[in-house]
């Protein structure tokens, strides 16, 4: 199903659900004469909890949005790092330079066509991380001919930040929102349209618009935040494009 229709269904029924809680809150408290003193203090409550209810959706929006915006950085630093690397294996040897450059496709074959796809379960290509290893390998076995280049400490500089960013990619994989963060929004939506159902409006047309809108506004921001909580998830996944795209430059020069 399309992000946009699981995103309007979302909204359609937090706003059904919320004009089911007015409907059954006017059957149980009716209007009447007394009515402006509760408006009072229901006034007071909604001004309180919806000011701190506020605060807690927006920096949690504002969370998981750098948190998703960082994982993109992750993934295209690894692939710059890549890229780095097969780039200067041409300073070597052809061997060596076969080897590298054998090591480095294989490693972003795996993660783009096998790894990518168990990020959304939180796990990891042990195939891909068996290929990282091998591309050590090459190094650590490099004839000491090799190691006396300039660009030997330079390649051993990119491949620690690909391992760096690969952990840290699967680590983004495995984080998601606390629970109690998760209950806090849900229990504070819940209230924040209760408190709206209770308030007293002498029109009924315009209770109704208002809490359509807030409603609306409300669950397209926990949406929003389910959407993006989990960077490598079925709803808004991070892109492995970075990556493929160093792959094609790579195979367009392959030997």
């Amino acid at each position: 199903m399309p992000l946009w229709l699981q995103g309007l269904l979302a909204v359609g029924l937090a706003v059904a659900l919320a004009h089911m809680t007015l409907f059954a809150v006017g059957r149980l408290f009716p209007a009447d004469e007394k009515r402006s003193v509760d408006n009072t203090i229901i006034s007071a409550a909604l001004g309180t909890i919806g000011g701190a209810y506020a605060l807690l959706l927006s920096f949690t929006i504002s969370v998981v949005w750098h948190n998703y915006a960082d994982t993109q950085a992750i993934v295209a630093r690894e692939a710059n790092a890549v890229a780095d690397l097969e780039r200067m294996s041409r300073g070597f040897s052809l061997p060596v330079q076969r080897e590298v450059q054998d090591a480095s496709r294989t490693y972003m074959r795996l993660t783009v066509d096998e790894e990518w796809q168990l990020l959304a379960q939180g796990r990891s290509s042990v195939r891909a991380d068996a290929s990282l290893v091998e591309l050590w390998h090459v190094y650590t076995e490099m004839p000491d001919a090799e190691r006396s280049s300039s660009l030997y400490s330079q390649s051993l500089t990119r491949l620690n930040e690909i391992g760096d960013n690969r952990r840290m990619r699967l680590l983004t994989a495995t984080e998601s929102i606390p629970t109690v963060i998760v209950f806090l929004l849900y229990a504070g939506a819940a209230v924040t349209m209760t408190l709206t159902c209770l308030y007293s409006m002498k029109s009924r047309r315009l209770h109704r618009v208002l809490l359509t809108f807030l409603a609306a506004i409300l669950s397209f921001g926990l949406f929003l935040i389910s959407s993006l909580d989990q960077p490598f998830g079925t709803k808004l996944p991070v892109s492995p494009e970075p990556l493929r795209y160093v792959l094609a430059h790579m195979q367009q020069l392959e030997y």
